[in-house]
Order: C-alpha cells, then structure tokens, then sequence
C-alpha cells in the first residue's frame, strides 16, 4: 500500500530514512550489549513523529516485530530449556541451557525475522507499508489521529488563501 508522500518527517530528515531506524533499532536485539534497550527506539520514533503517517505505521510493526520475537524466544525457552537433573530425589542444579532443538529453532527464527525486517526495511525506503491482514486495521486506528490533524491543517490552509 502506498502512502501520500511527504518529504520531511518531523524530525527534518526524509521520511523514508526515519522509517528505517525503528527497524534498525530492533536488528540491535542481537547484540547482547542493546538487546535492553532496543524496543525503545520505535516507540521514540512513534511518539517523536508528528507528521508522517508513514513513519508511525513503519515504527508500530518494527515494535511488533520485537514483541513477537521476545515472545517466541520466551517460549522456546520455557519449553526447551533444562536446569535439573533429578535421580530418585536428590536432584542437582546445574546452569539453565538450551537442548539441541530449542537453539534450532531459536536460529530458524532469527533467521526468518531477520529476512523479514530486511524487507521491512526495504518497504520503509521505498515509501510503502506493509499489507499485513488484521494489522492494517490497527495501524490506522492509531495513526488515524494523524491524518485528521494532516486533513485539518490542509483545510486551515486552503481556507487562508
């Protein structure tokens, strides 16, 4: 889906470019130094942007993107993970690691989210948003404000002249 295209964000940089950052924000997850803080950087986005549509709907699905993966990851974890070991009740705990399959999946996914912002980011350069069934609805319930603001102030201006 294509989005009216505005030249400048609110931040005085083009937009495609900070519809990128969000995404590049989250790729920072991988790195065990920002993987704390990194699901910040699309909600400053989100909540510095006034007025591109794009940019707010790019950073909404970047921050998406972390919850999911957090979550998926939390999961495998949970479900794959050992930390006892357990003979006839004298159990010994040893450090919590992953089995062979909870690391397979772990990289099979990071895998696939990695492909997945890349086209993301891909989408955010060229100036477009992603179709993504049920999602679409929601973004612009939350950037619908935006565009009643953007409609209003082109109405403020064509009613000046």
């Amino acid at each position: 889906m294509n989005i009216e295209k505005n030249n400048n964000s609110s931040l005085n940089i083009s937009e495609n470019i900070v519809a990128i950052i969000p995404y590049l924000g989250i790729i920072l997850a991988y790195f065990e130094v920002t993987r704390w803080f990194c699901w910040v950087i699309p909600l400053i986005i989100f909540f510095a942007e006034k007025k591109s549509v794009l940019v707010k709907k790019h950073s909404v699905i970047a921050f998406l993107i972390y919850v999911i993966q957090l979550i998926l990851f939390g999961i495998i974890y949970l479900l794959f993970s050992s930390n006892e070991v357990c003979a006839w009740g004298s159990c010994q705990e040893i450090p919590r690691y992953l089995t062979t399959n909870g690391n397979n999946m772990i990289i099979t996914i990071s895998i696939l989210i990695s492909i997945f912002n890349i086209f993301s980011i891909y989408k955010a350069y060229k100036g477009e948003t992603l179709d993504i069934p049920g999602l679409n609805e929601v973004l612009n319930q939350l950037t619908g404000n935006l565009n009643t603001l953007k409609g209003s102030a082109v109405e403020e201006k064509s009613l000046e002249k």
